[in-house]
């Protein structure tokens, strides 16, 4: 199924499911305009007038459930956040549901108790928020400028910034995902820049030594070009050790 009759379809979705549904709101790659369908997720946020029942909240979650087999090997991500708290930033932003690919295996085990349990505050609403702000598509519902107050820019870089902690750690079991993340994370604190993986993996070509370039072109490659990715360990720990030190 292409991408565009997956974003119809989940539109169709979240308005019968959410009976007081304020707007649908794309962010991610494919509102960067860098989506990949082999490395990239769809990424959305539904904004509700007020918090979903659990039989919103069970309905929701079949739903997305249903369109497993047409959405890209990442899945899916989506929030539900009220309007409410949109127009009243605060951070960490609270949500009253929220789904990726990770919660899959326990979602589908016991989809009553995961609904039940689902919700709280997540740091990473910063990020999405800024993005859609600055590139954000409205799928359907009130305009972006009427849904949500601006971020402030340090909550924006507290959440990047919580998303690369463990960057040494993690950057031999997922390097794409980390050598651009750390990109883009540099950008924003050294430029004020709001961009995507593979726009910051051209900053960092542009902006870092070159002794650096070599694993973010492999990274950029691997994420464009769908090639593997063939980097030596101790210069991908030696870039994450760099980029944290310039935090």
């Amino acid at each position: 199924m292409k991408e565009r009759a997956i974003l119809e379809k989940i539109v169709t979705g979240c308005s019968a499911c959410l009976s007081n549904l304020v707007g649908v709101y794309l962010h991610g790659s494919l509102a960067f305009g860098c989506y990949r369908r082999e490395v990239s997720d769809i990424d959305f946020i539904a904004v509700t007038e007020a918090p979903p029942t659990q039989t919103e909240k069970r309905k929701l979650l079949d739903f997305i459930l249903s369109l497993t087999p047409d959405v890209p090997p990442k899945g899916i991500e989506m929030s539900v956040v009220t309007l409410s708290d949109c127009l009243n930033f605060s951070h960490p932003m609270p949500y009253t549901f929220h789904y990726s690919e990770g919660h899959r295996q326990p979602a589908e085990e016991d989809p009553d108790a995961f609904c039940r349990r689902i919700g709280g505050l997540d740091p990473d609403l910063a990020a999405h928020f800024t993005v859609i702000r600055a590139v954000g598509i409205t799928l359907r519902g009130k305009p972006i400028h009427e849904v949500f107050a601006p971020v402030p820019w340090e909550a924006y870089l507290e959440s990047i910034r919580f998303d690369v902690e463990s960057a040494e750690a993690d950057i031999l079991r997922d390097p794409v995902y980390v050598i651009l993340n750390l990109c883009r994370v540099l950008a924003a604190v050294r430029d004020h820049a709001v961009l995507s993986k593979e726009q910051g993996g051209h900053w960092g070509l542009a902006n870092l030594p070159s002794v650096h370039h070599r694993v973010i072109q492999s990274a950029l490659d691997a994420y464009t070009k769908d090639s593997s990715l063939c980097q030596d360990e101790t210069d991908l720990l030696a870039f994450a050790r760099f980029m944290k030190e310039q935090f």
